[in-house]
């Protein structure tokens, strides 16, 4: 795709989504406080949740489910301590493995998650996508889908990450004490954060896939931008930039290595991204000691509409799931 062409609808994105804060002394004390108490990812166990299925359809080859169950972690808004998701379960035969997949900031609706989900069923994989917190159904009433996942109250945010990490979690419980053998996980700029700091605290995932991971919460928070609306932003927090980065580092992905084999985990990068710039993710491959990746000619929004993106997910699991040689011994 054409760079200028690429780069203009990422900025344009960010023009129109980018957070404008004003200072709050309930917000500026709370952040203080953080300081010397900062929140860490959680790492602790979950309890196995009791899910709400209701079968809502059936196509061709898969039943779709619709399901719920209250989160561990609750937060102000009653609407956002309910998980909501989607299950794409194959009817026939046995699944290769089962994929959580965790959508991007601002997604406004269940459109691109389905498209993934449908050619994940297609490579013989069942899927469950999941809401993540203050999105679609998760929102309160009256504000744009993820608009309330960001704040100059910084104790929102970490909540709101705890909240996440939490949910999925429990979810990977469920398809454990439901007999799933393989998880995979695969997320998109912050559901890839997400994605990886969950693997990085439970061996109960198989593989990683990642496209276009926010490599810090900072990144898609609108902290990261450069100009005076950047600094306007991190004003109204009452924090220096220095400290703002402290509070967030053990979240990067440059700290949180997954525990997934090299070669079950996938990057895909897009080499005109102005939102997670290319140049982040290669730090965080290089920290990550190499595992596969794959750069994609177009921007951060573009790319998701990249067919050869499709091509590289298809291609990853084949590869994962294909026949091991051995020696004697069935593979696995």
């Amino acid at each position: 795709m054409n760079k200028l062409f690429a780069r203009i609808i990422d900025g344009m994105a960010i023009d129109l989504l980018a957070p404008r804060f004003s200072k709050s002394d309930v917000a500026i004390e709370r952040n203080l406080h953080l300081i010397d108490n900062p929140p860490l990812p959680p790492r602790r166990l979950v309890k196995t949740p009791k899910l709400f299925l209701k079968n809502t359809g059936s196509k061709g080859l898969f039943d779709i489910y619709e399901y719920a169950f209250p989160s561990k972690v609750e937060t102000a808004s009653l609407q956002n301590n309910t998980v909501y998701g989607r299950y794409y379960r194959i009817k026939d035969g046995v699944p290769k493995s089962t994929v959580v997949f965790l959508h991007g900031m601002f997604e406004s609706n269940h459109r691109r998650s389905e498209r993934h989900a449908l050619n994940f069923i297609k490579s013989g994989h069942n899927c469950l996508t999941m809401t993540l917190p203050h999105h679609i159904e998760r929102a309160p009433r009256g504000w744009r889908s993820g608009r309330h996942f960001i704040s100059n109250d910084l104790t929102v945010i970490f909540t709101g990450l705890q909240q996440a990490m939490n949910d999925v979690m429990s979810l990977i419980n469920w398809l454990k004490s439901n007999g799933e053998k393989r998880i995979g996980l695969i997320g998109i700029d912050v559901g890839g954060l997400i994605a990886s700091l969950v693997a990085s605290s439970t061996r109960r995932i198989n593989y990683l896939l990642l496209l276009t991971p926010a490599i810090s919460p900072l990144q898609v928070i609108g902290y990261t931008r450069s100009g005076r609306a950047v600094e306007g932003r991190i004003g109204a927090t009452g924090l220096t930039k220095q400290e703002l980065y402290m509070l967030f580092e053990p979240w990067t992905l440059l700290h949180n290595k997954p525990i997934v084999s090299n070669n079950r985990t996938l990057i895909i990068k897009a080499e005109h991204d102005t939102i997670i710039p290319a140049d982040s993710i290669d730090r965080v491959w290089d920290a990550w000691e190499k595992p596969k990746m794959v750069a994609s000619s177009h921007g951060h929004l573009s790319m998701m509409a990249s067919r050869q993106v499709f091509r590289e997910i298809s291609a990853f699991l084949d590869y994962t799931f294909a026949p091991k040689k051995t020696t004697g011994a069935s593979a696995e």
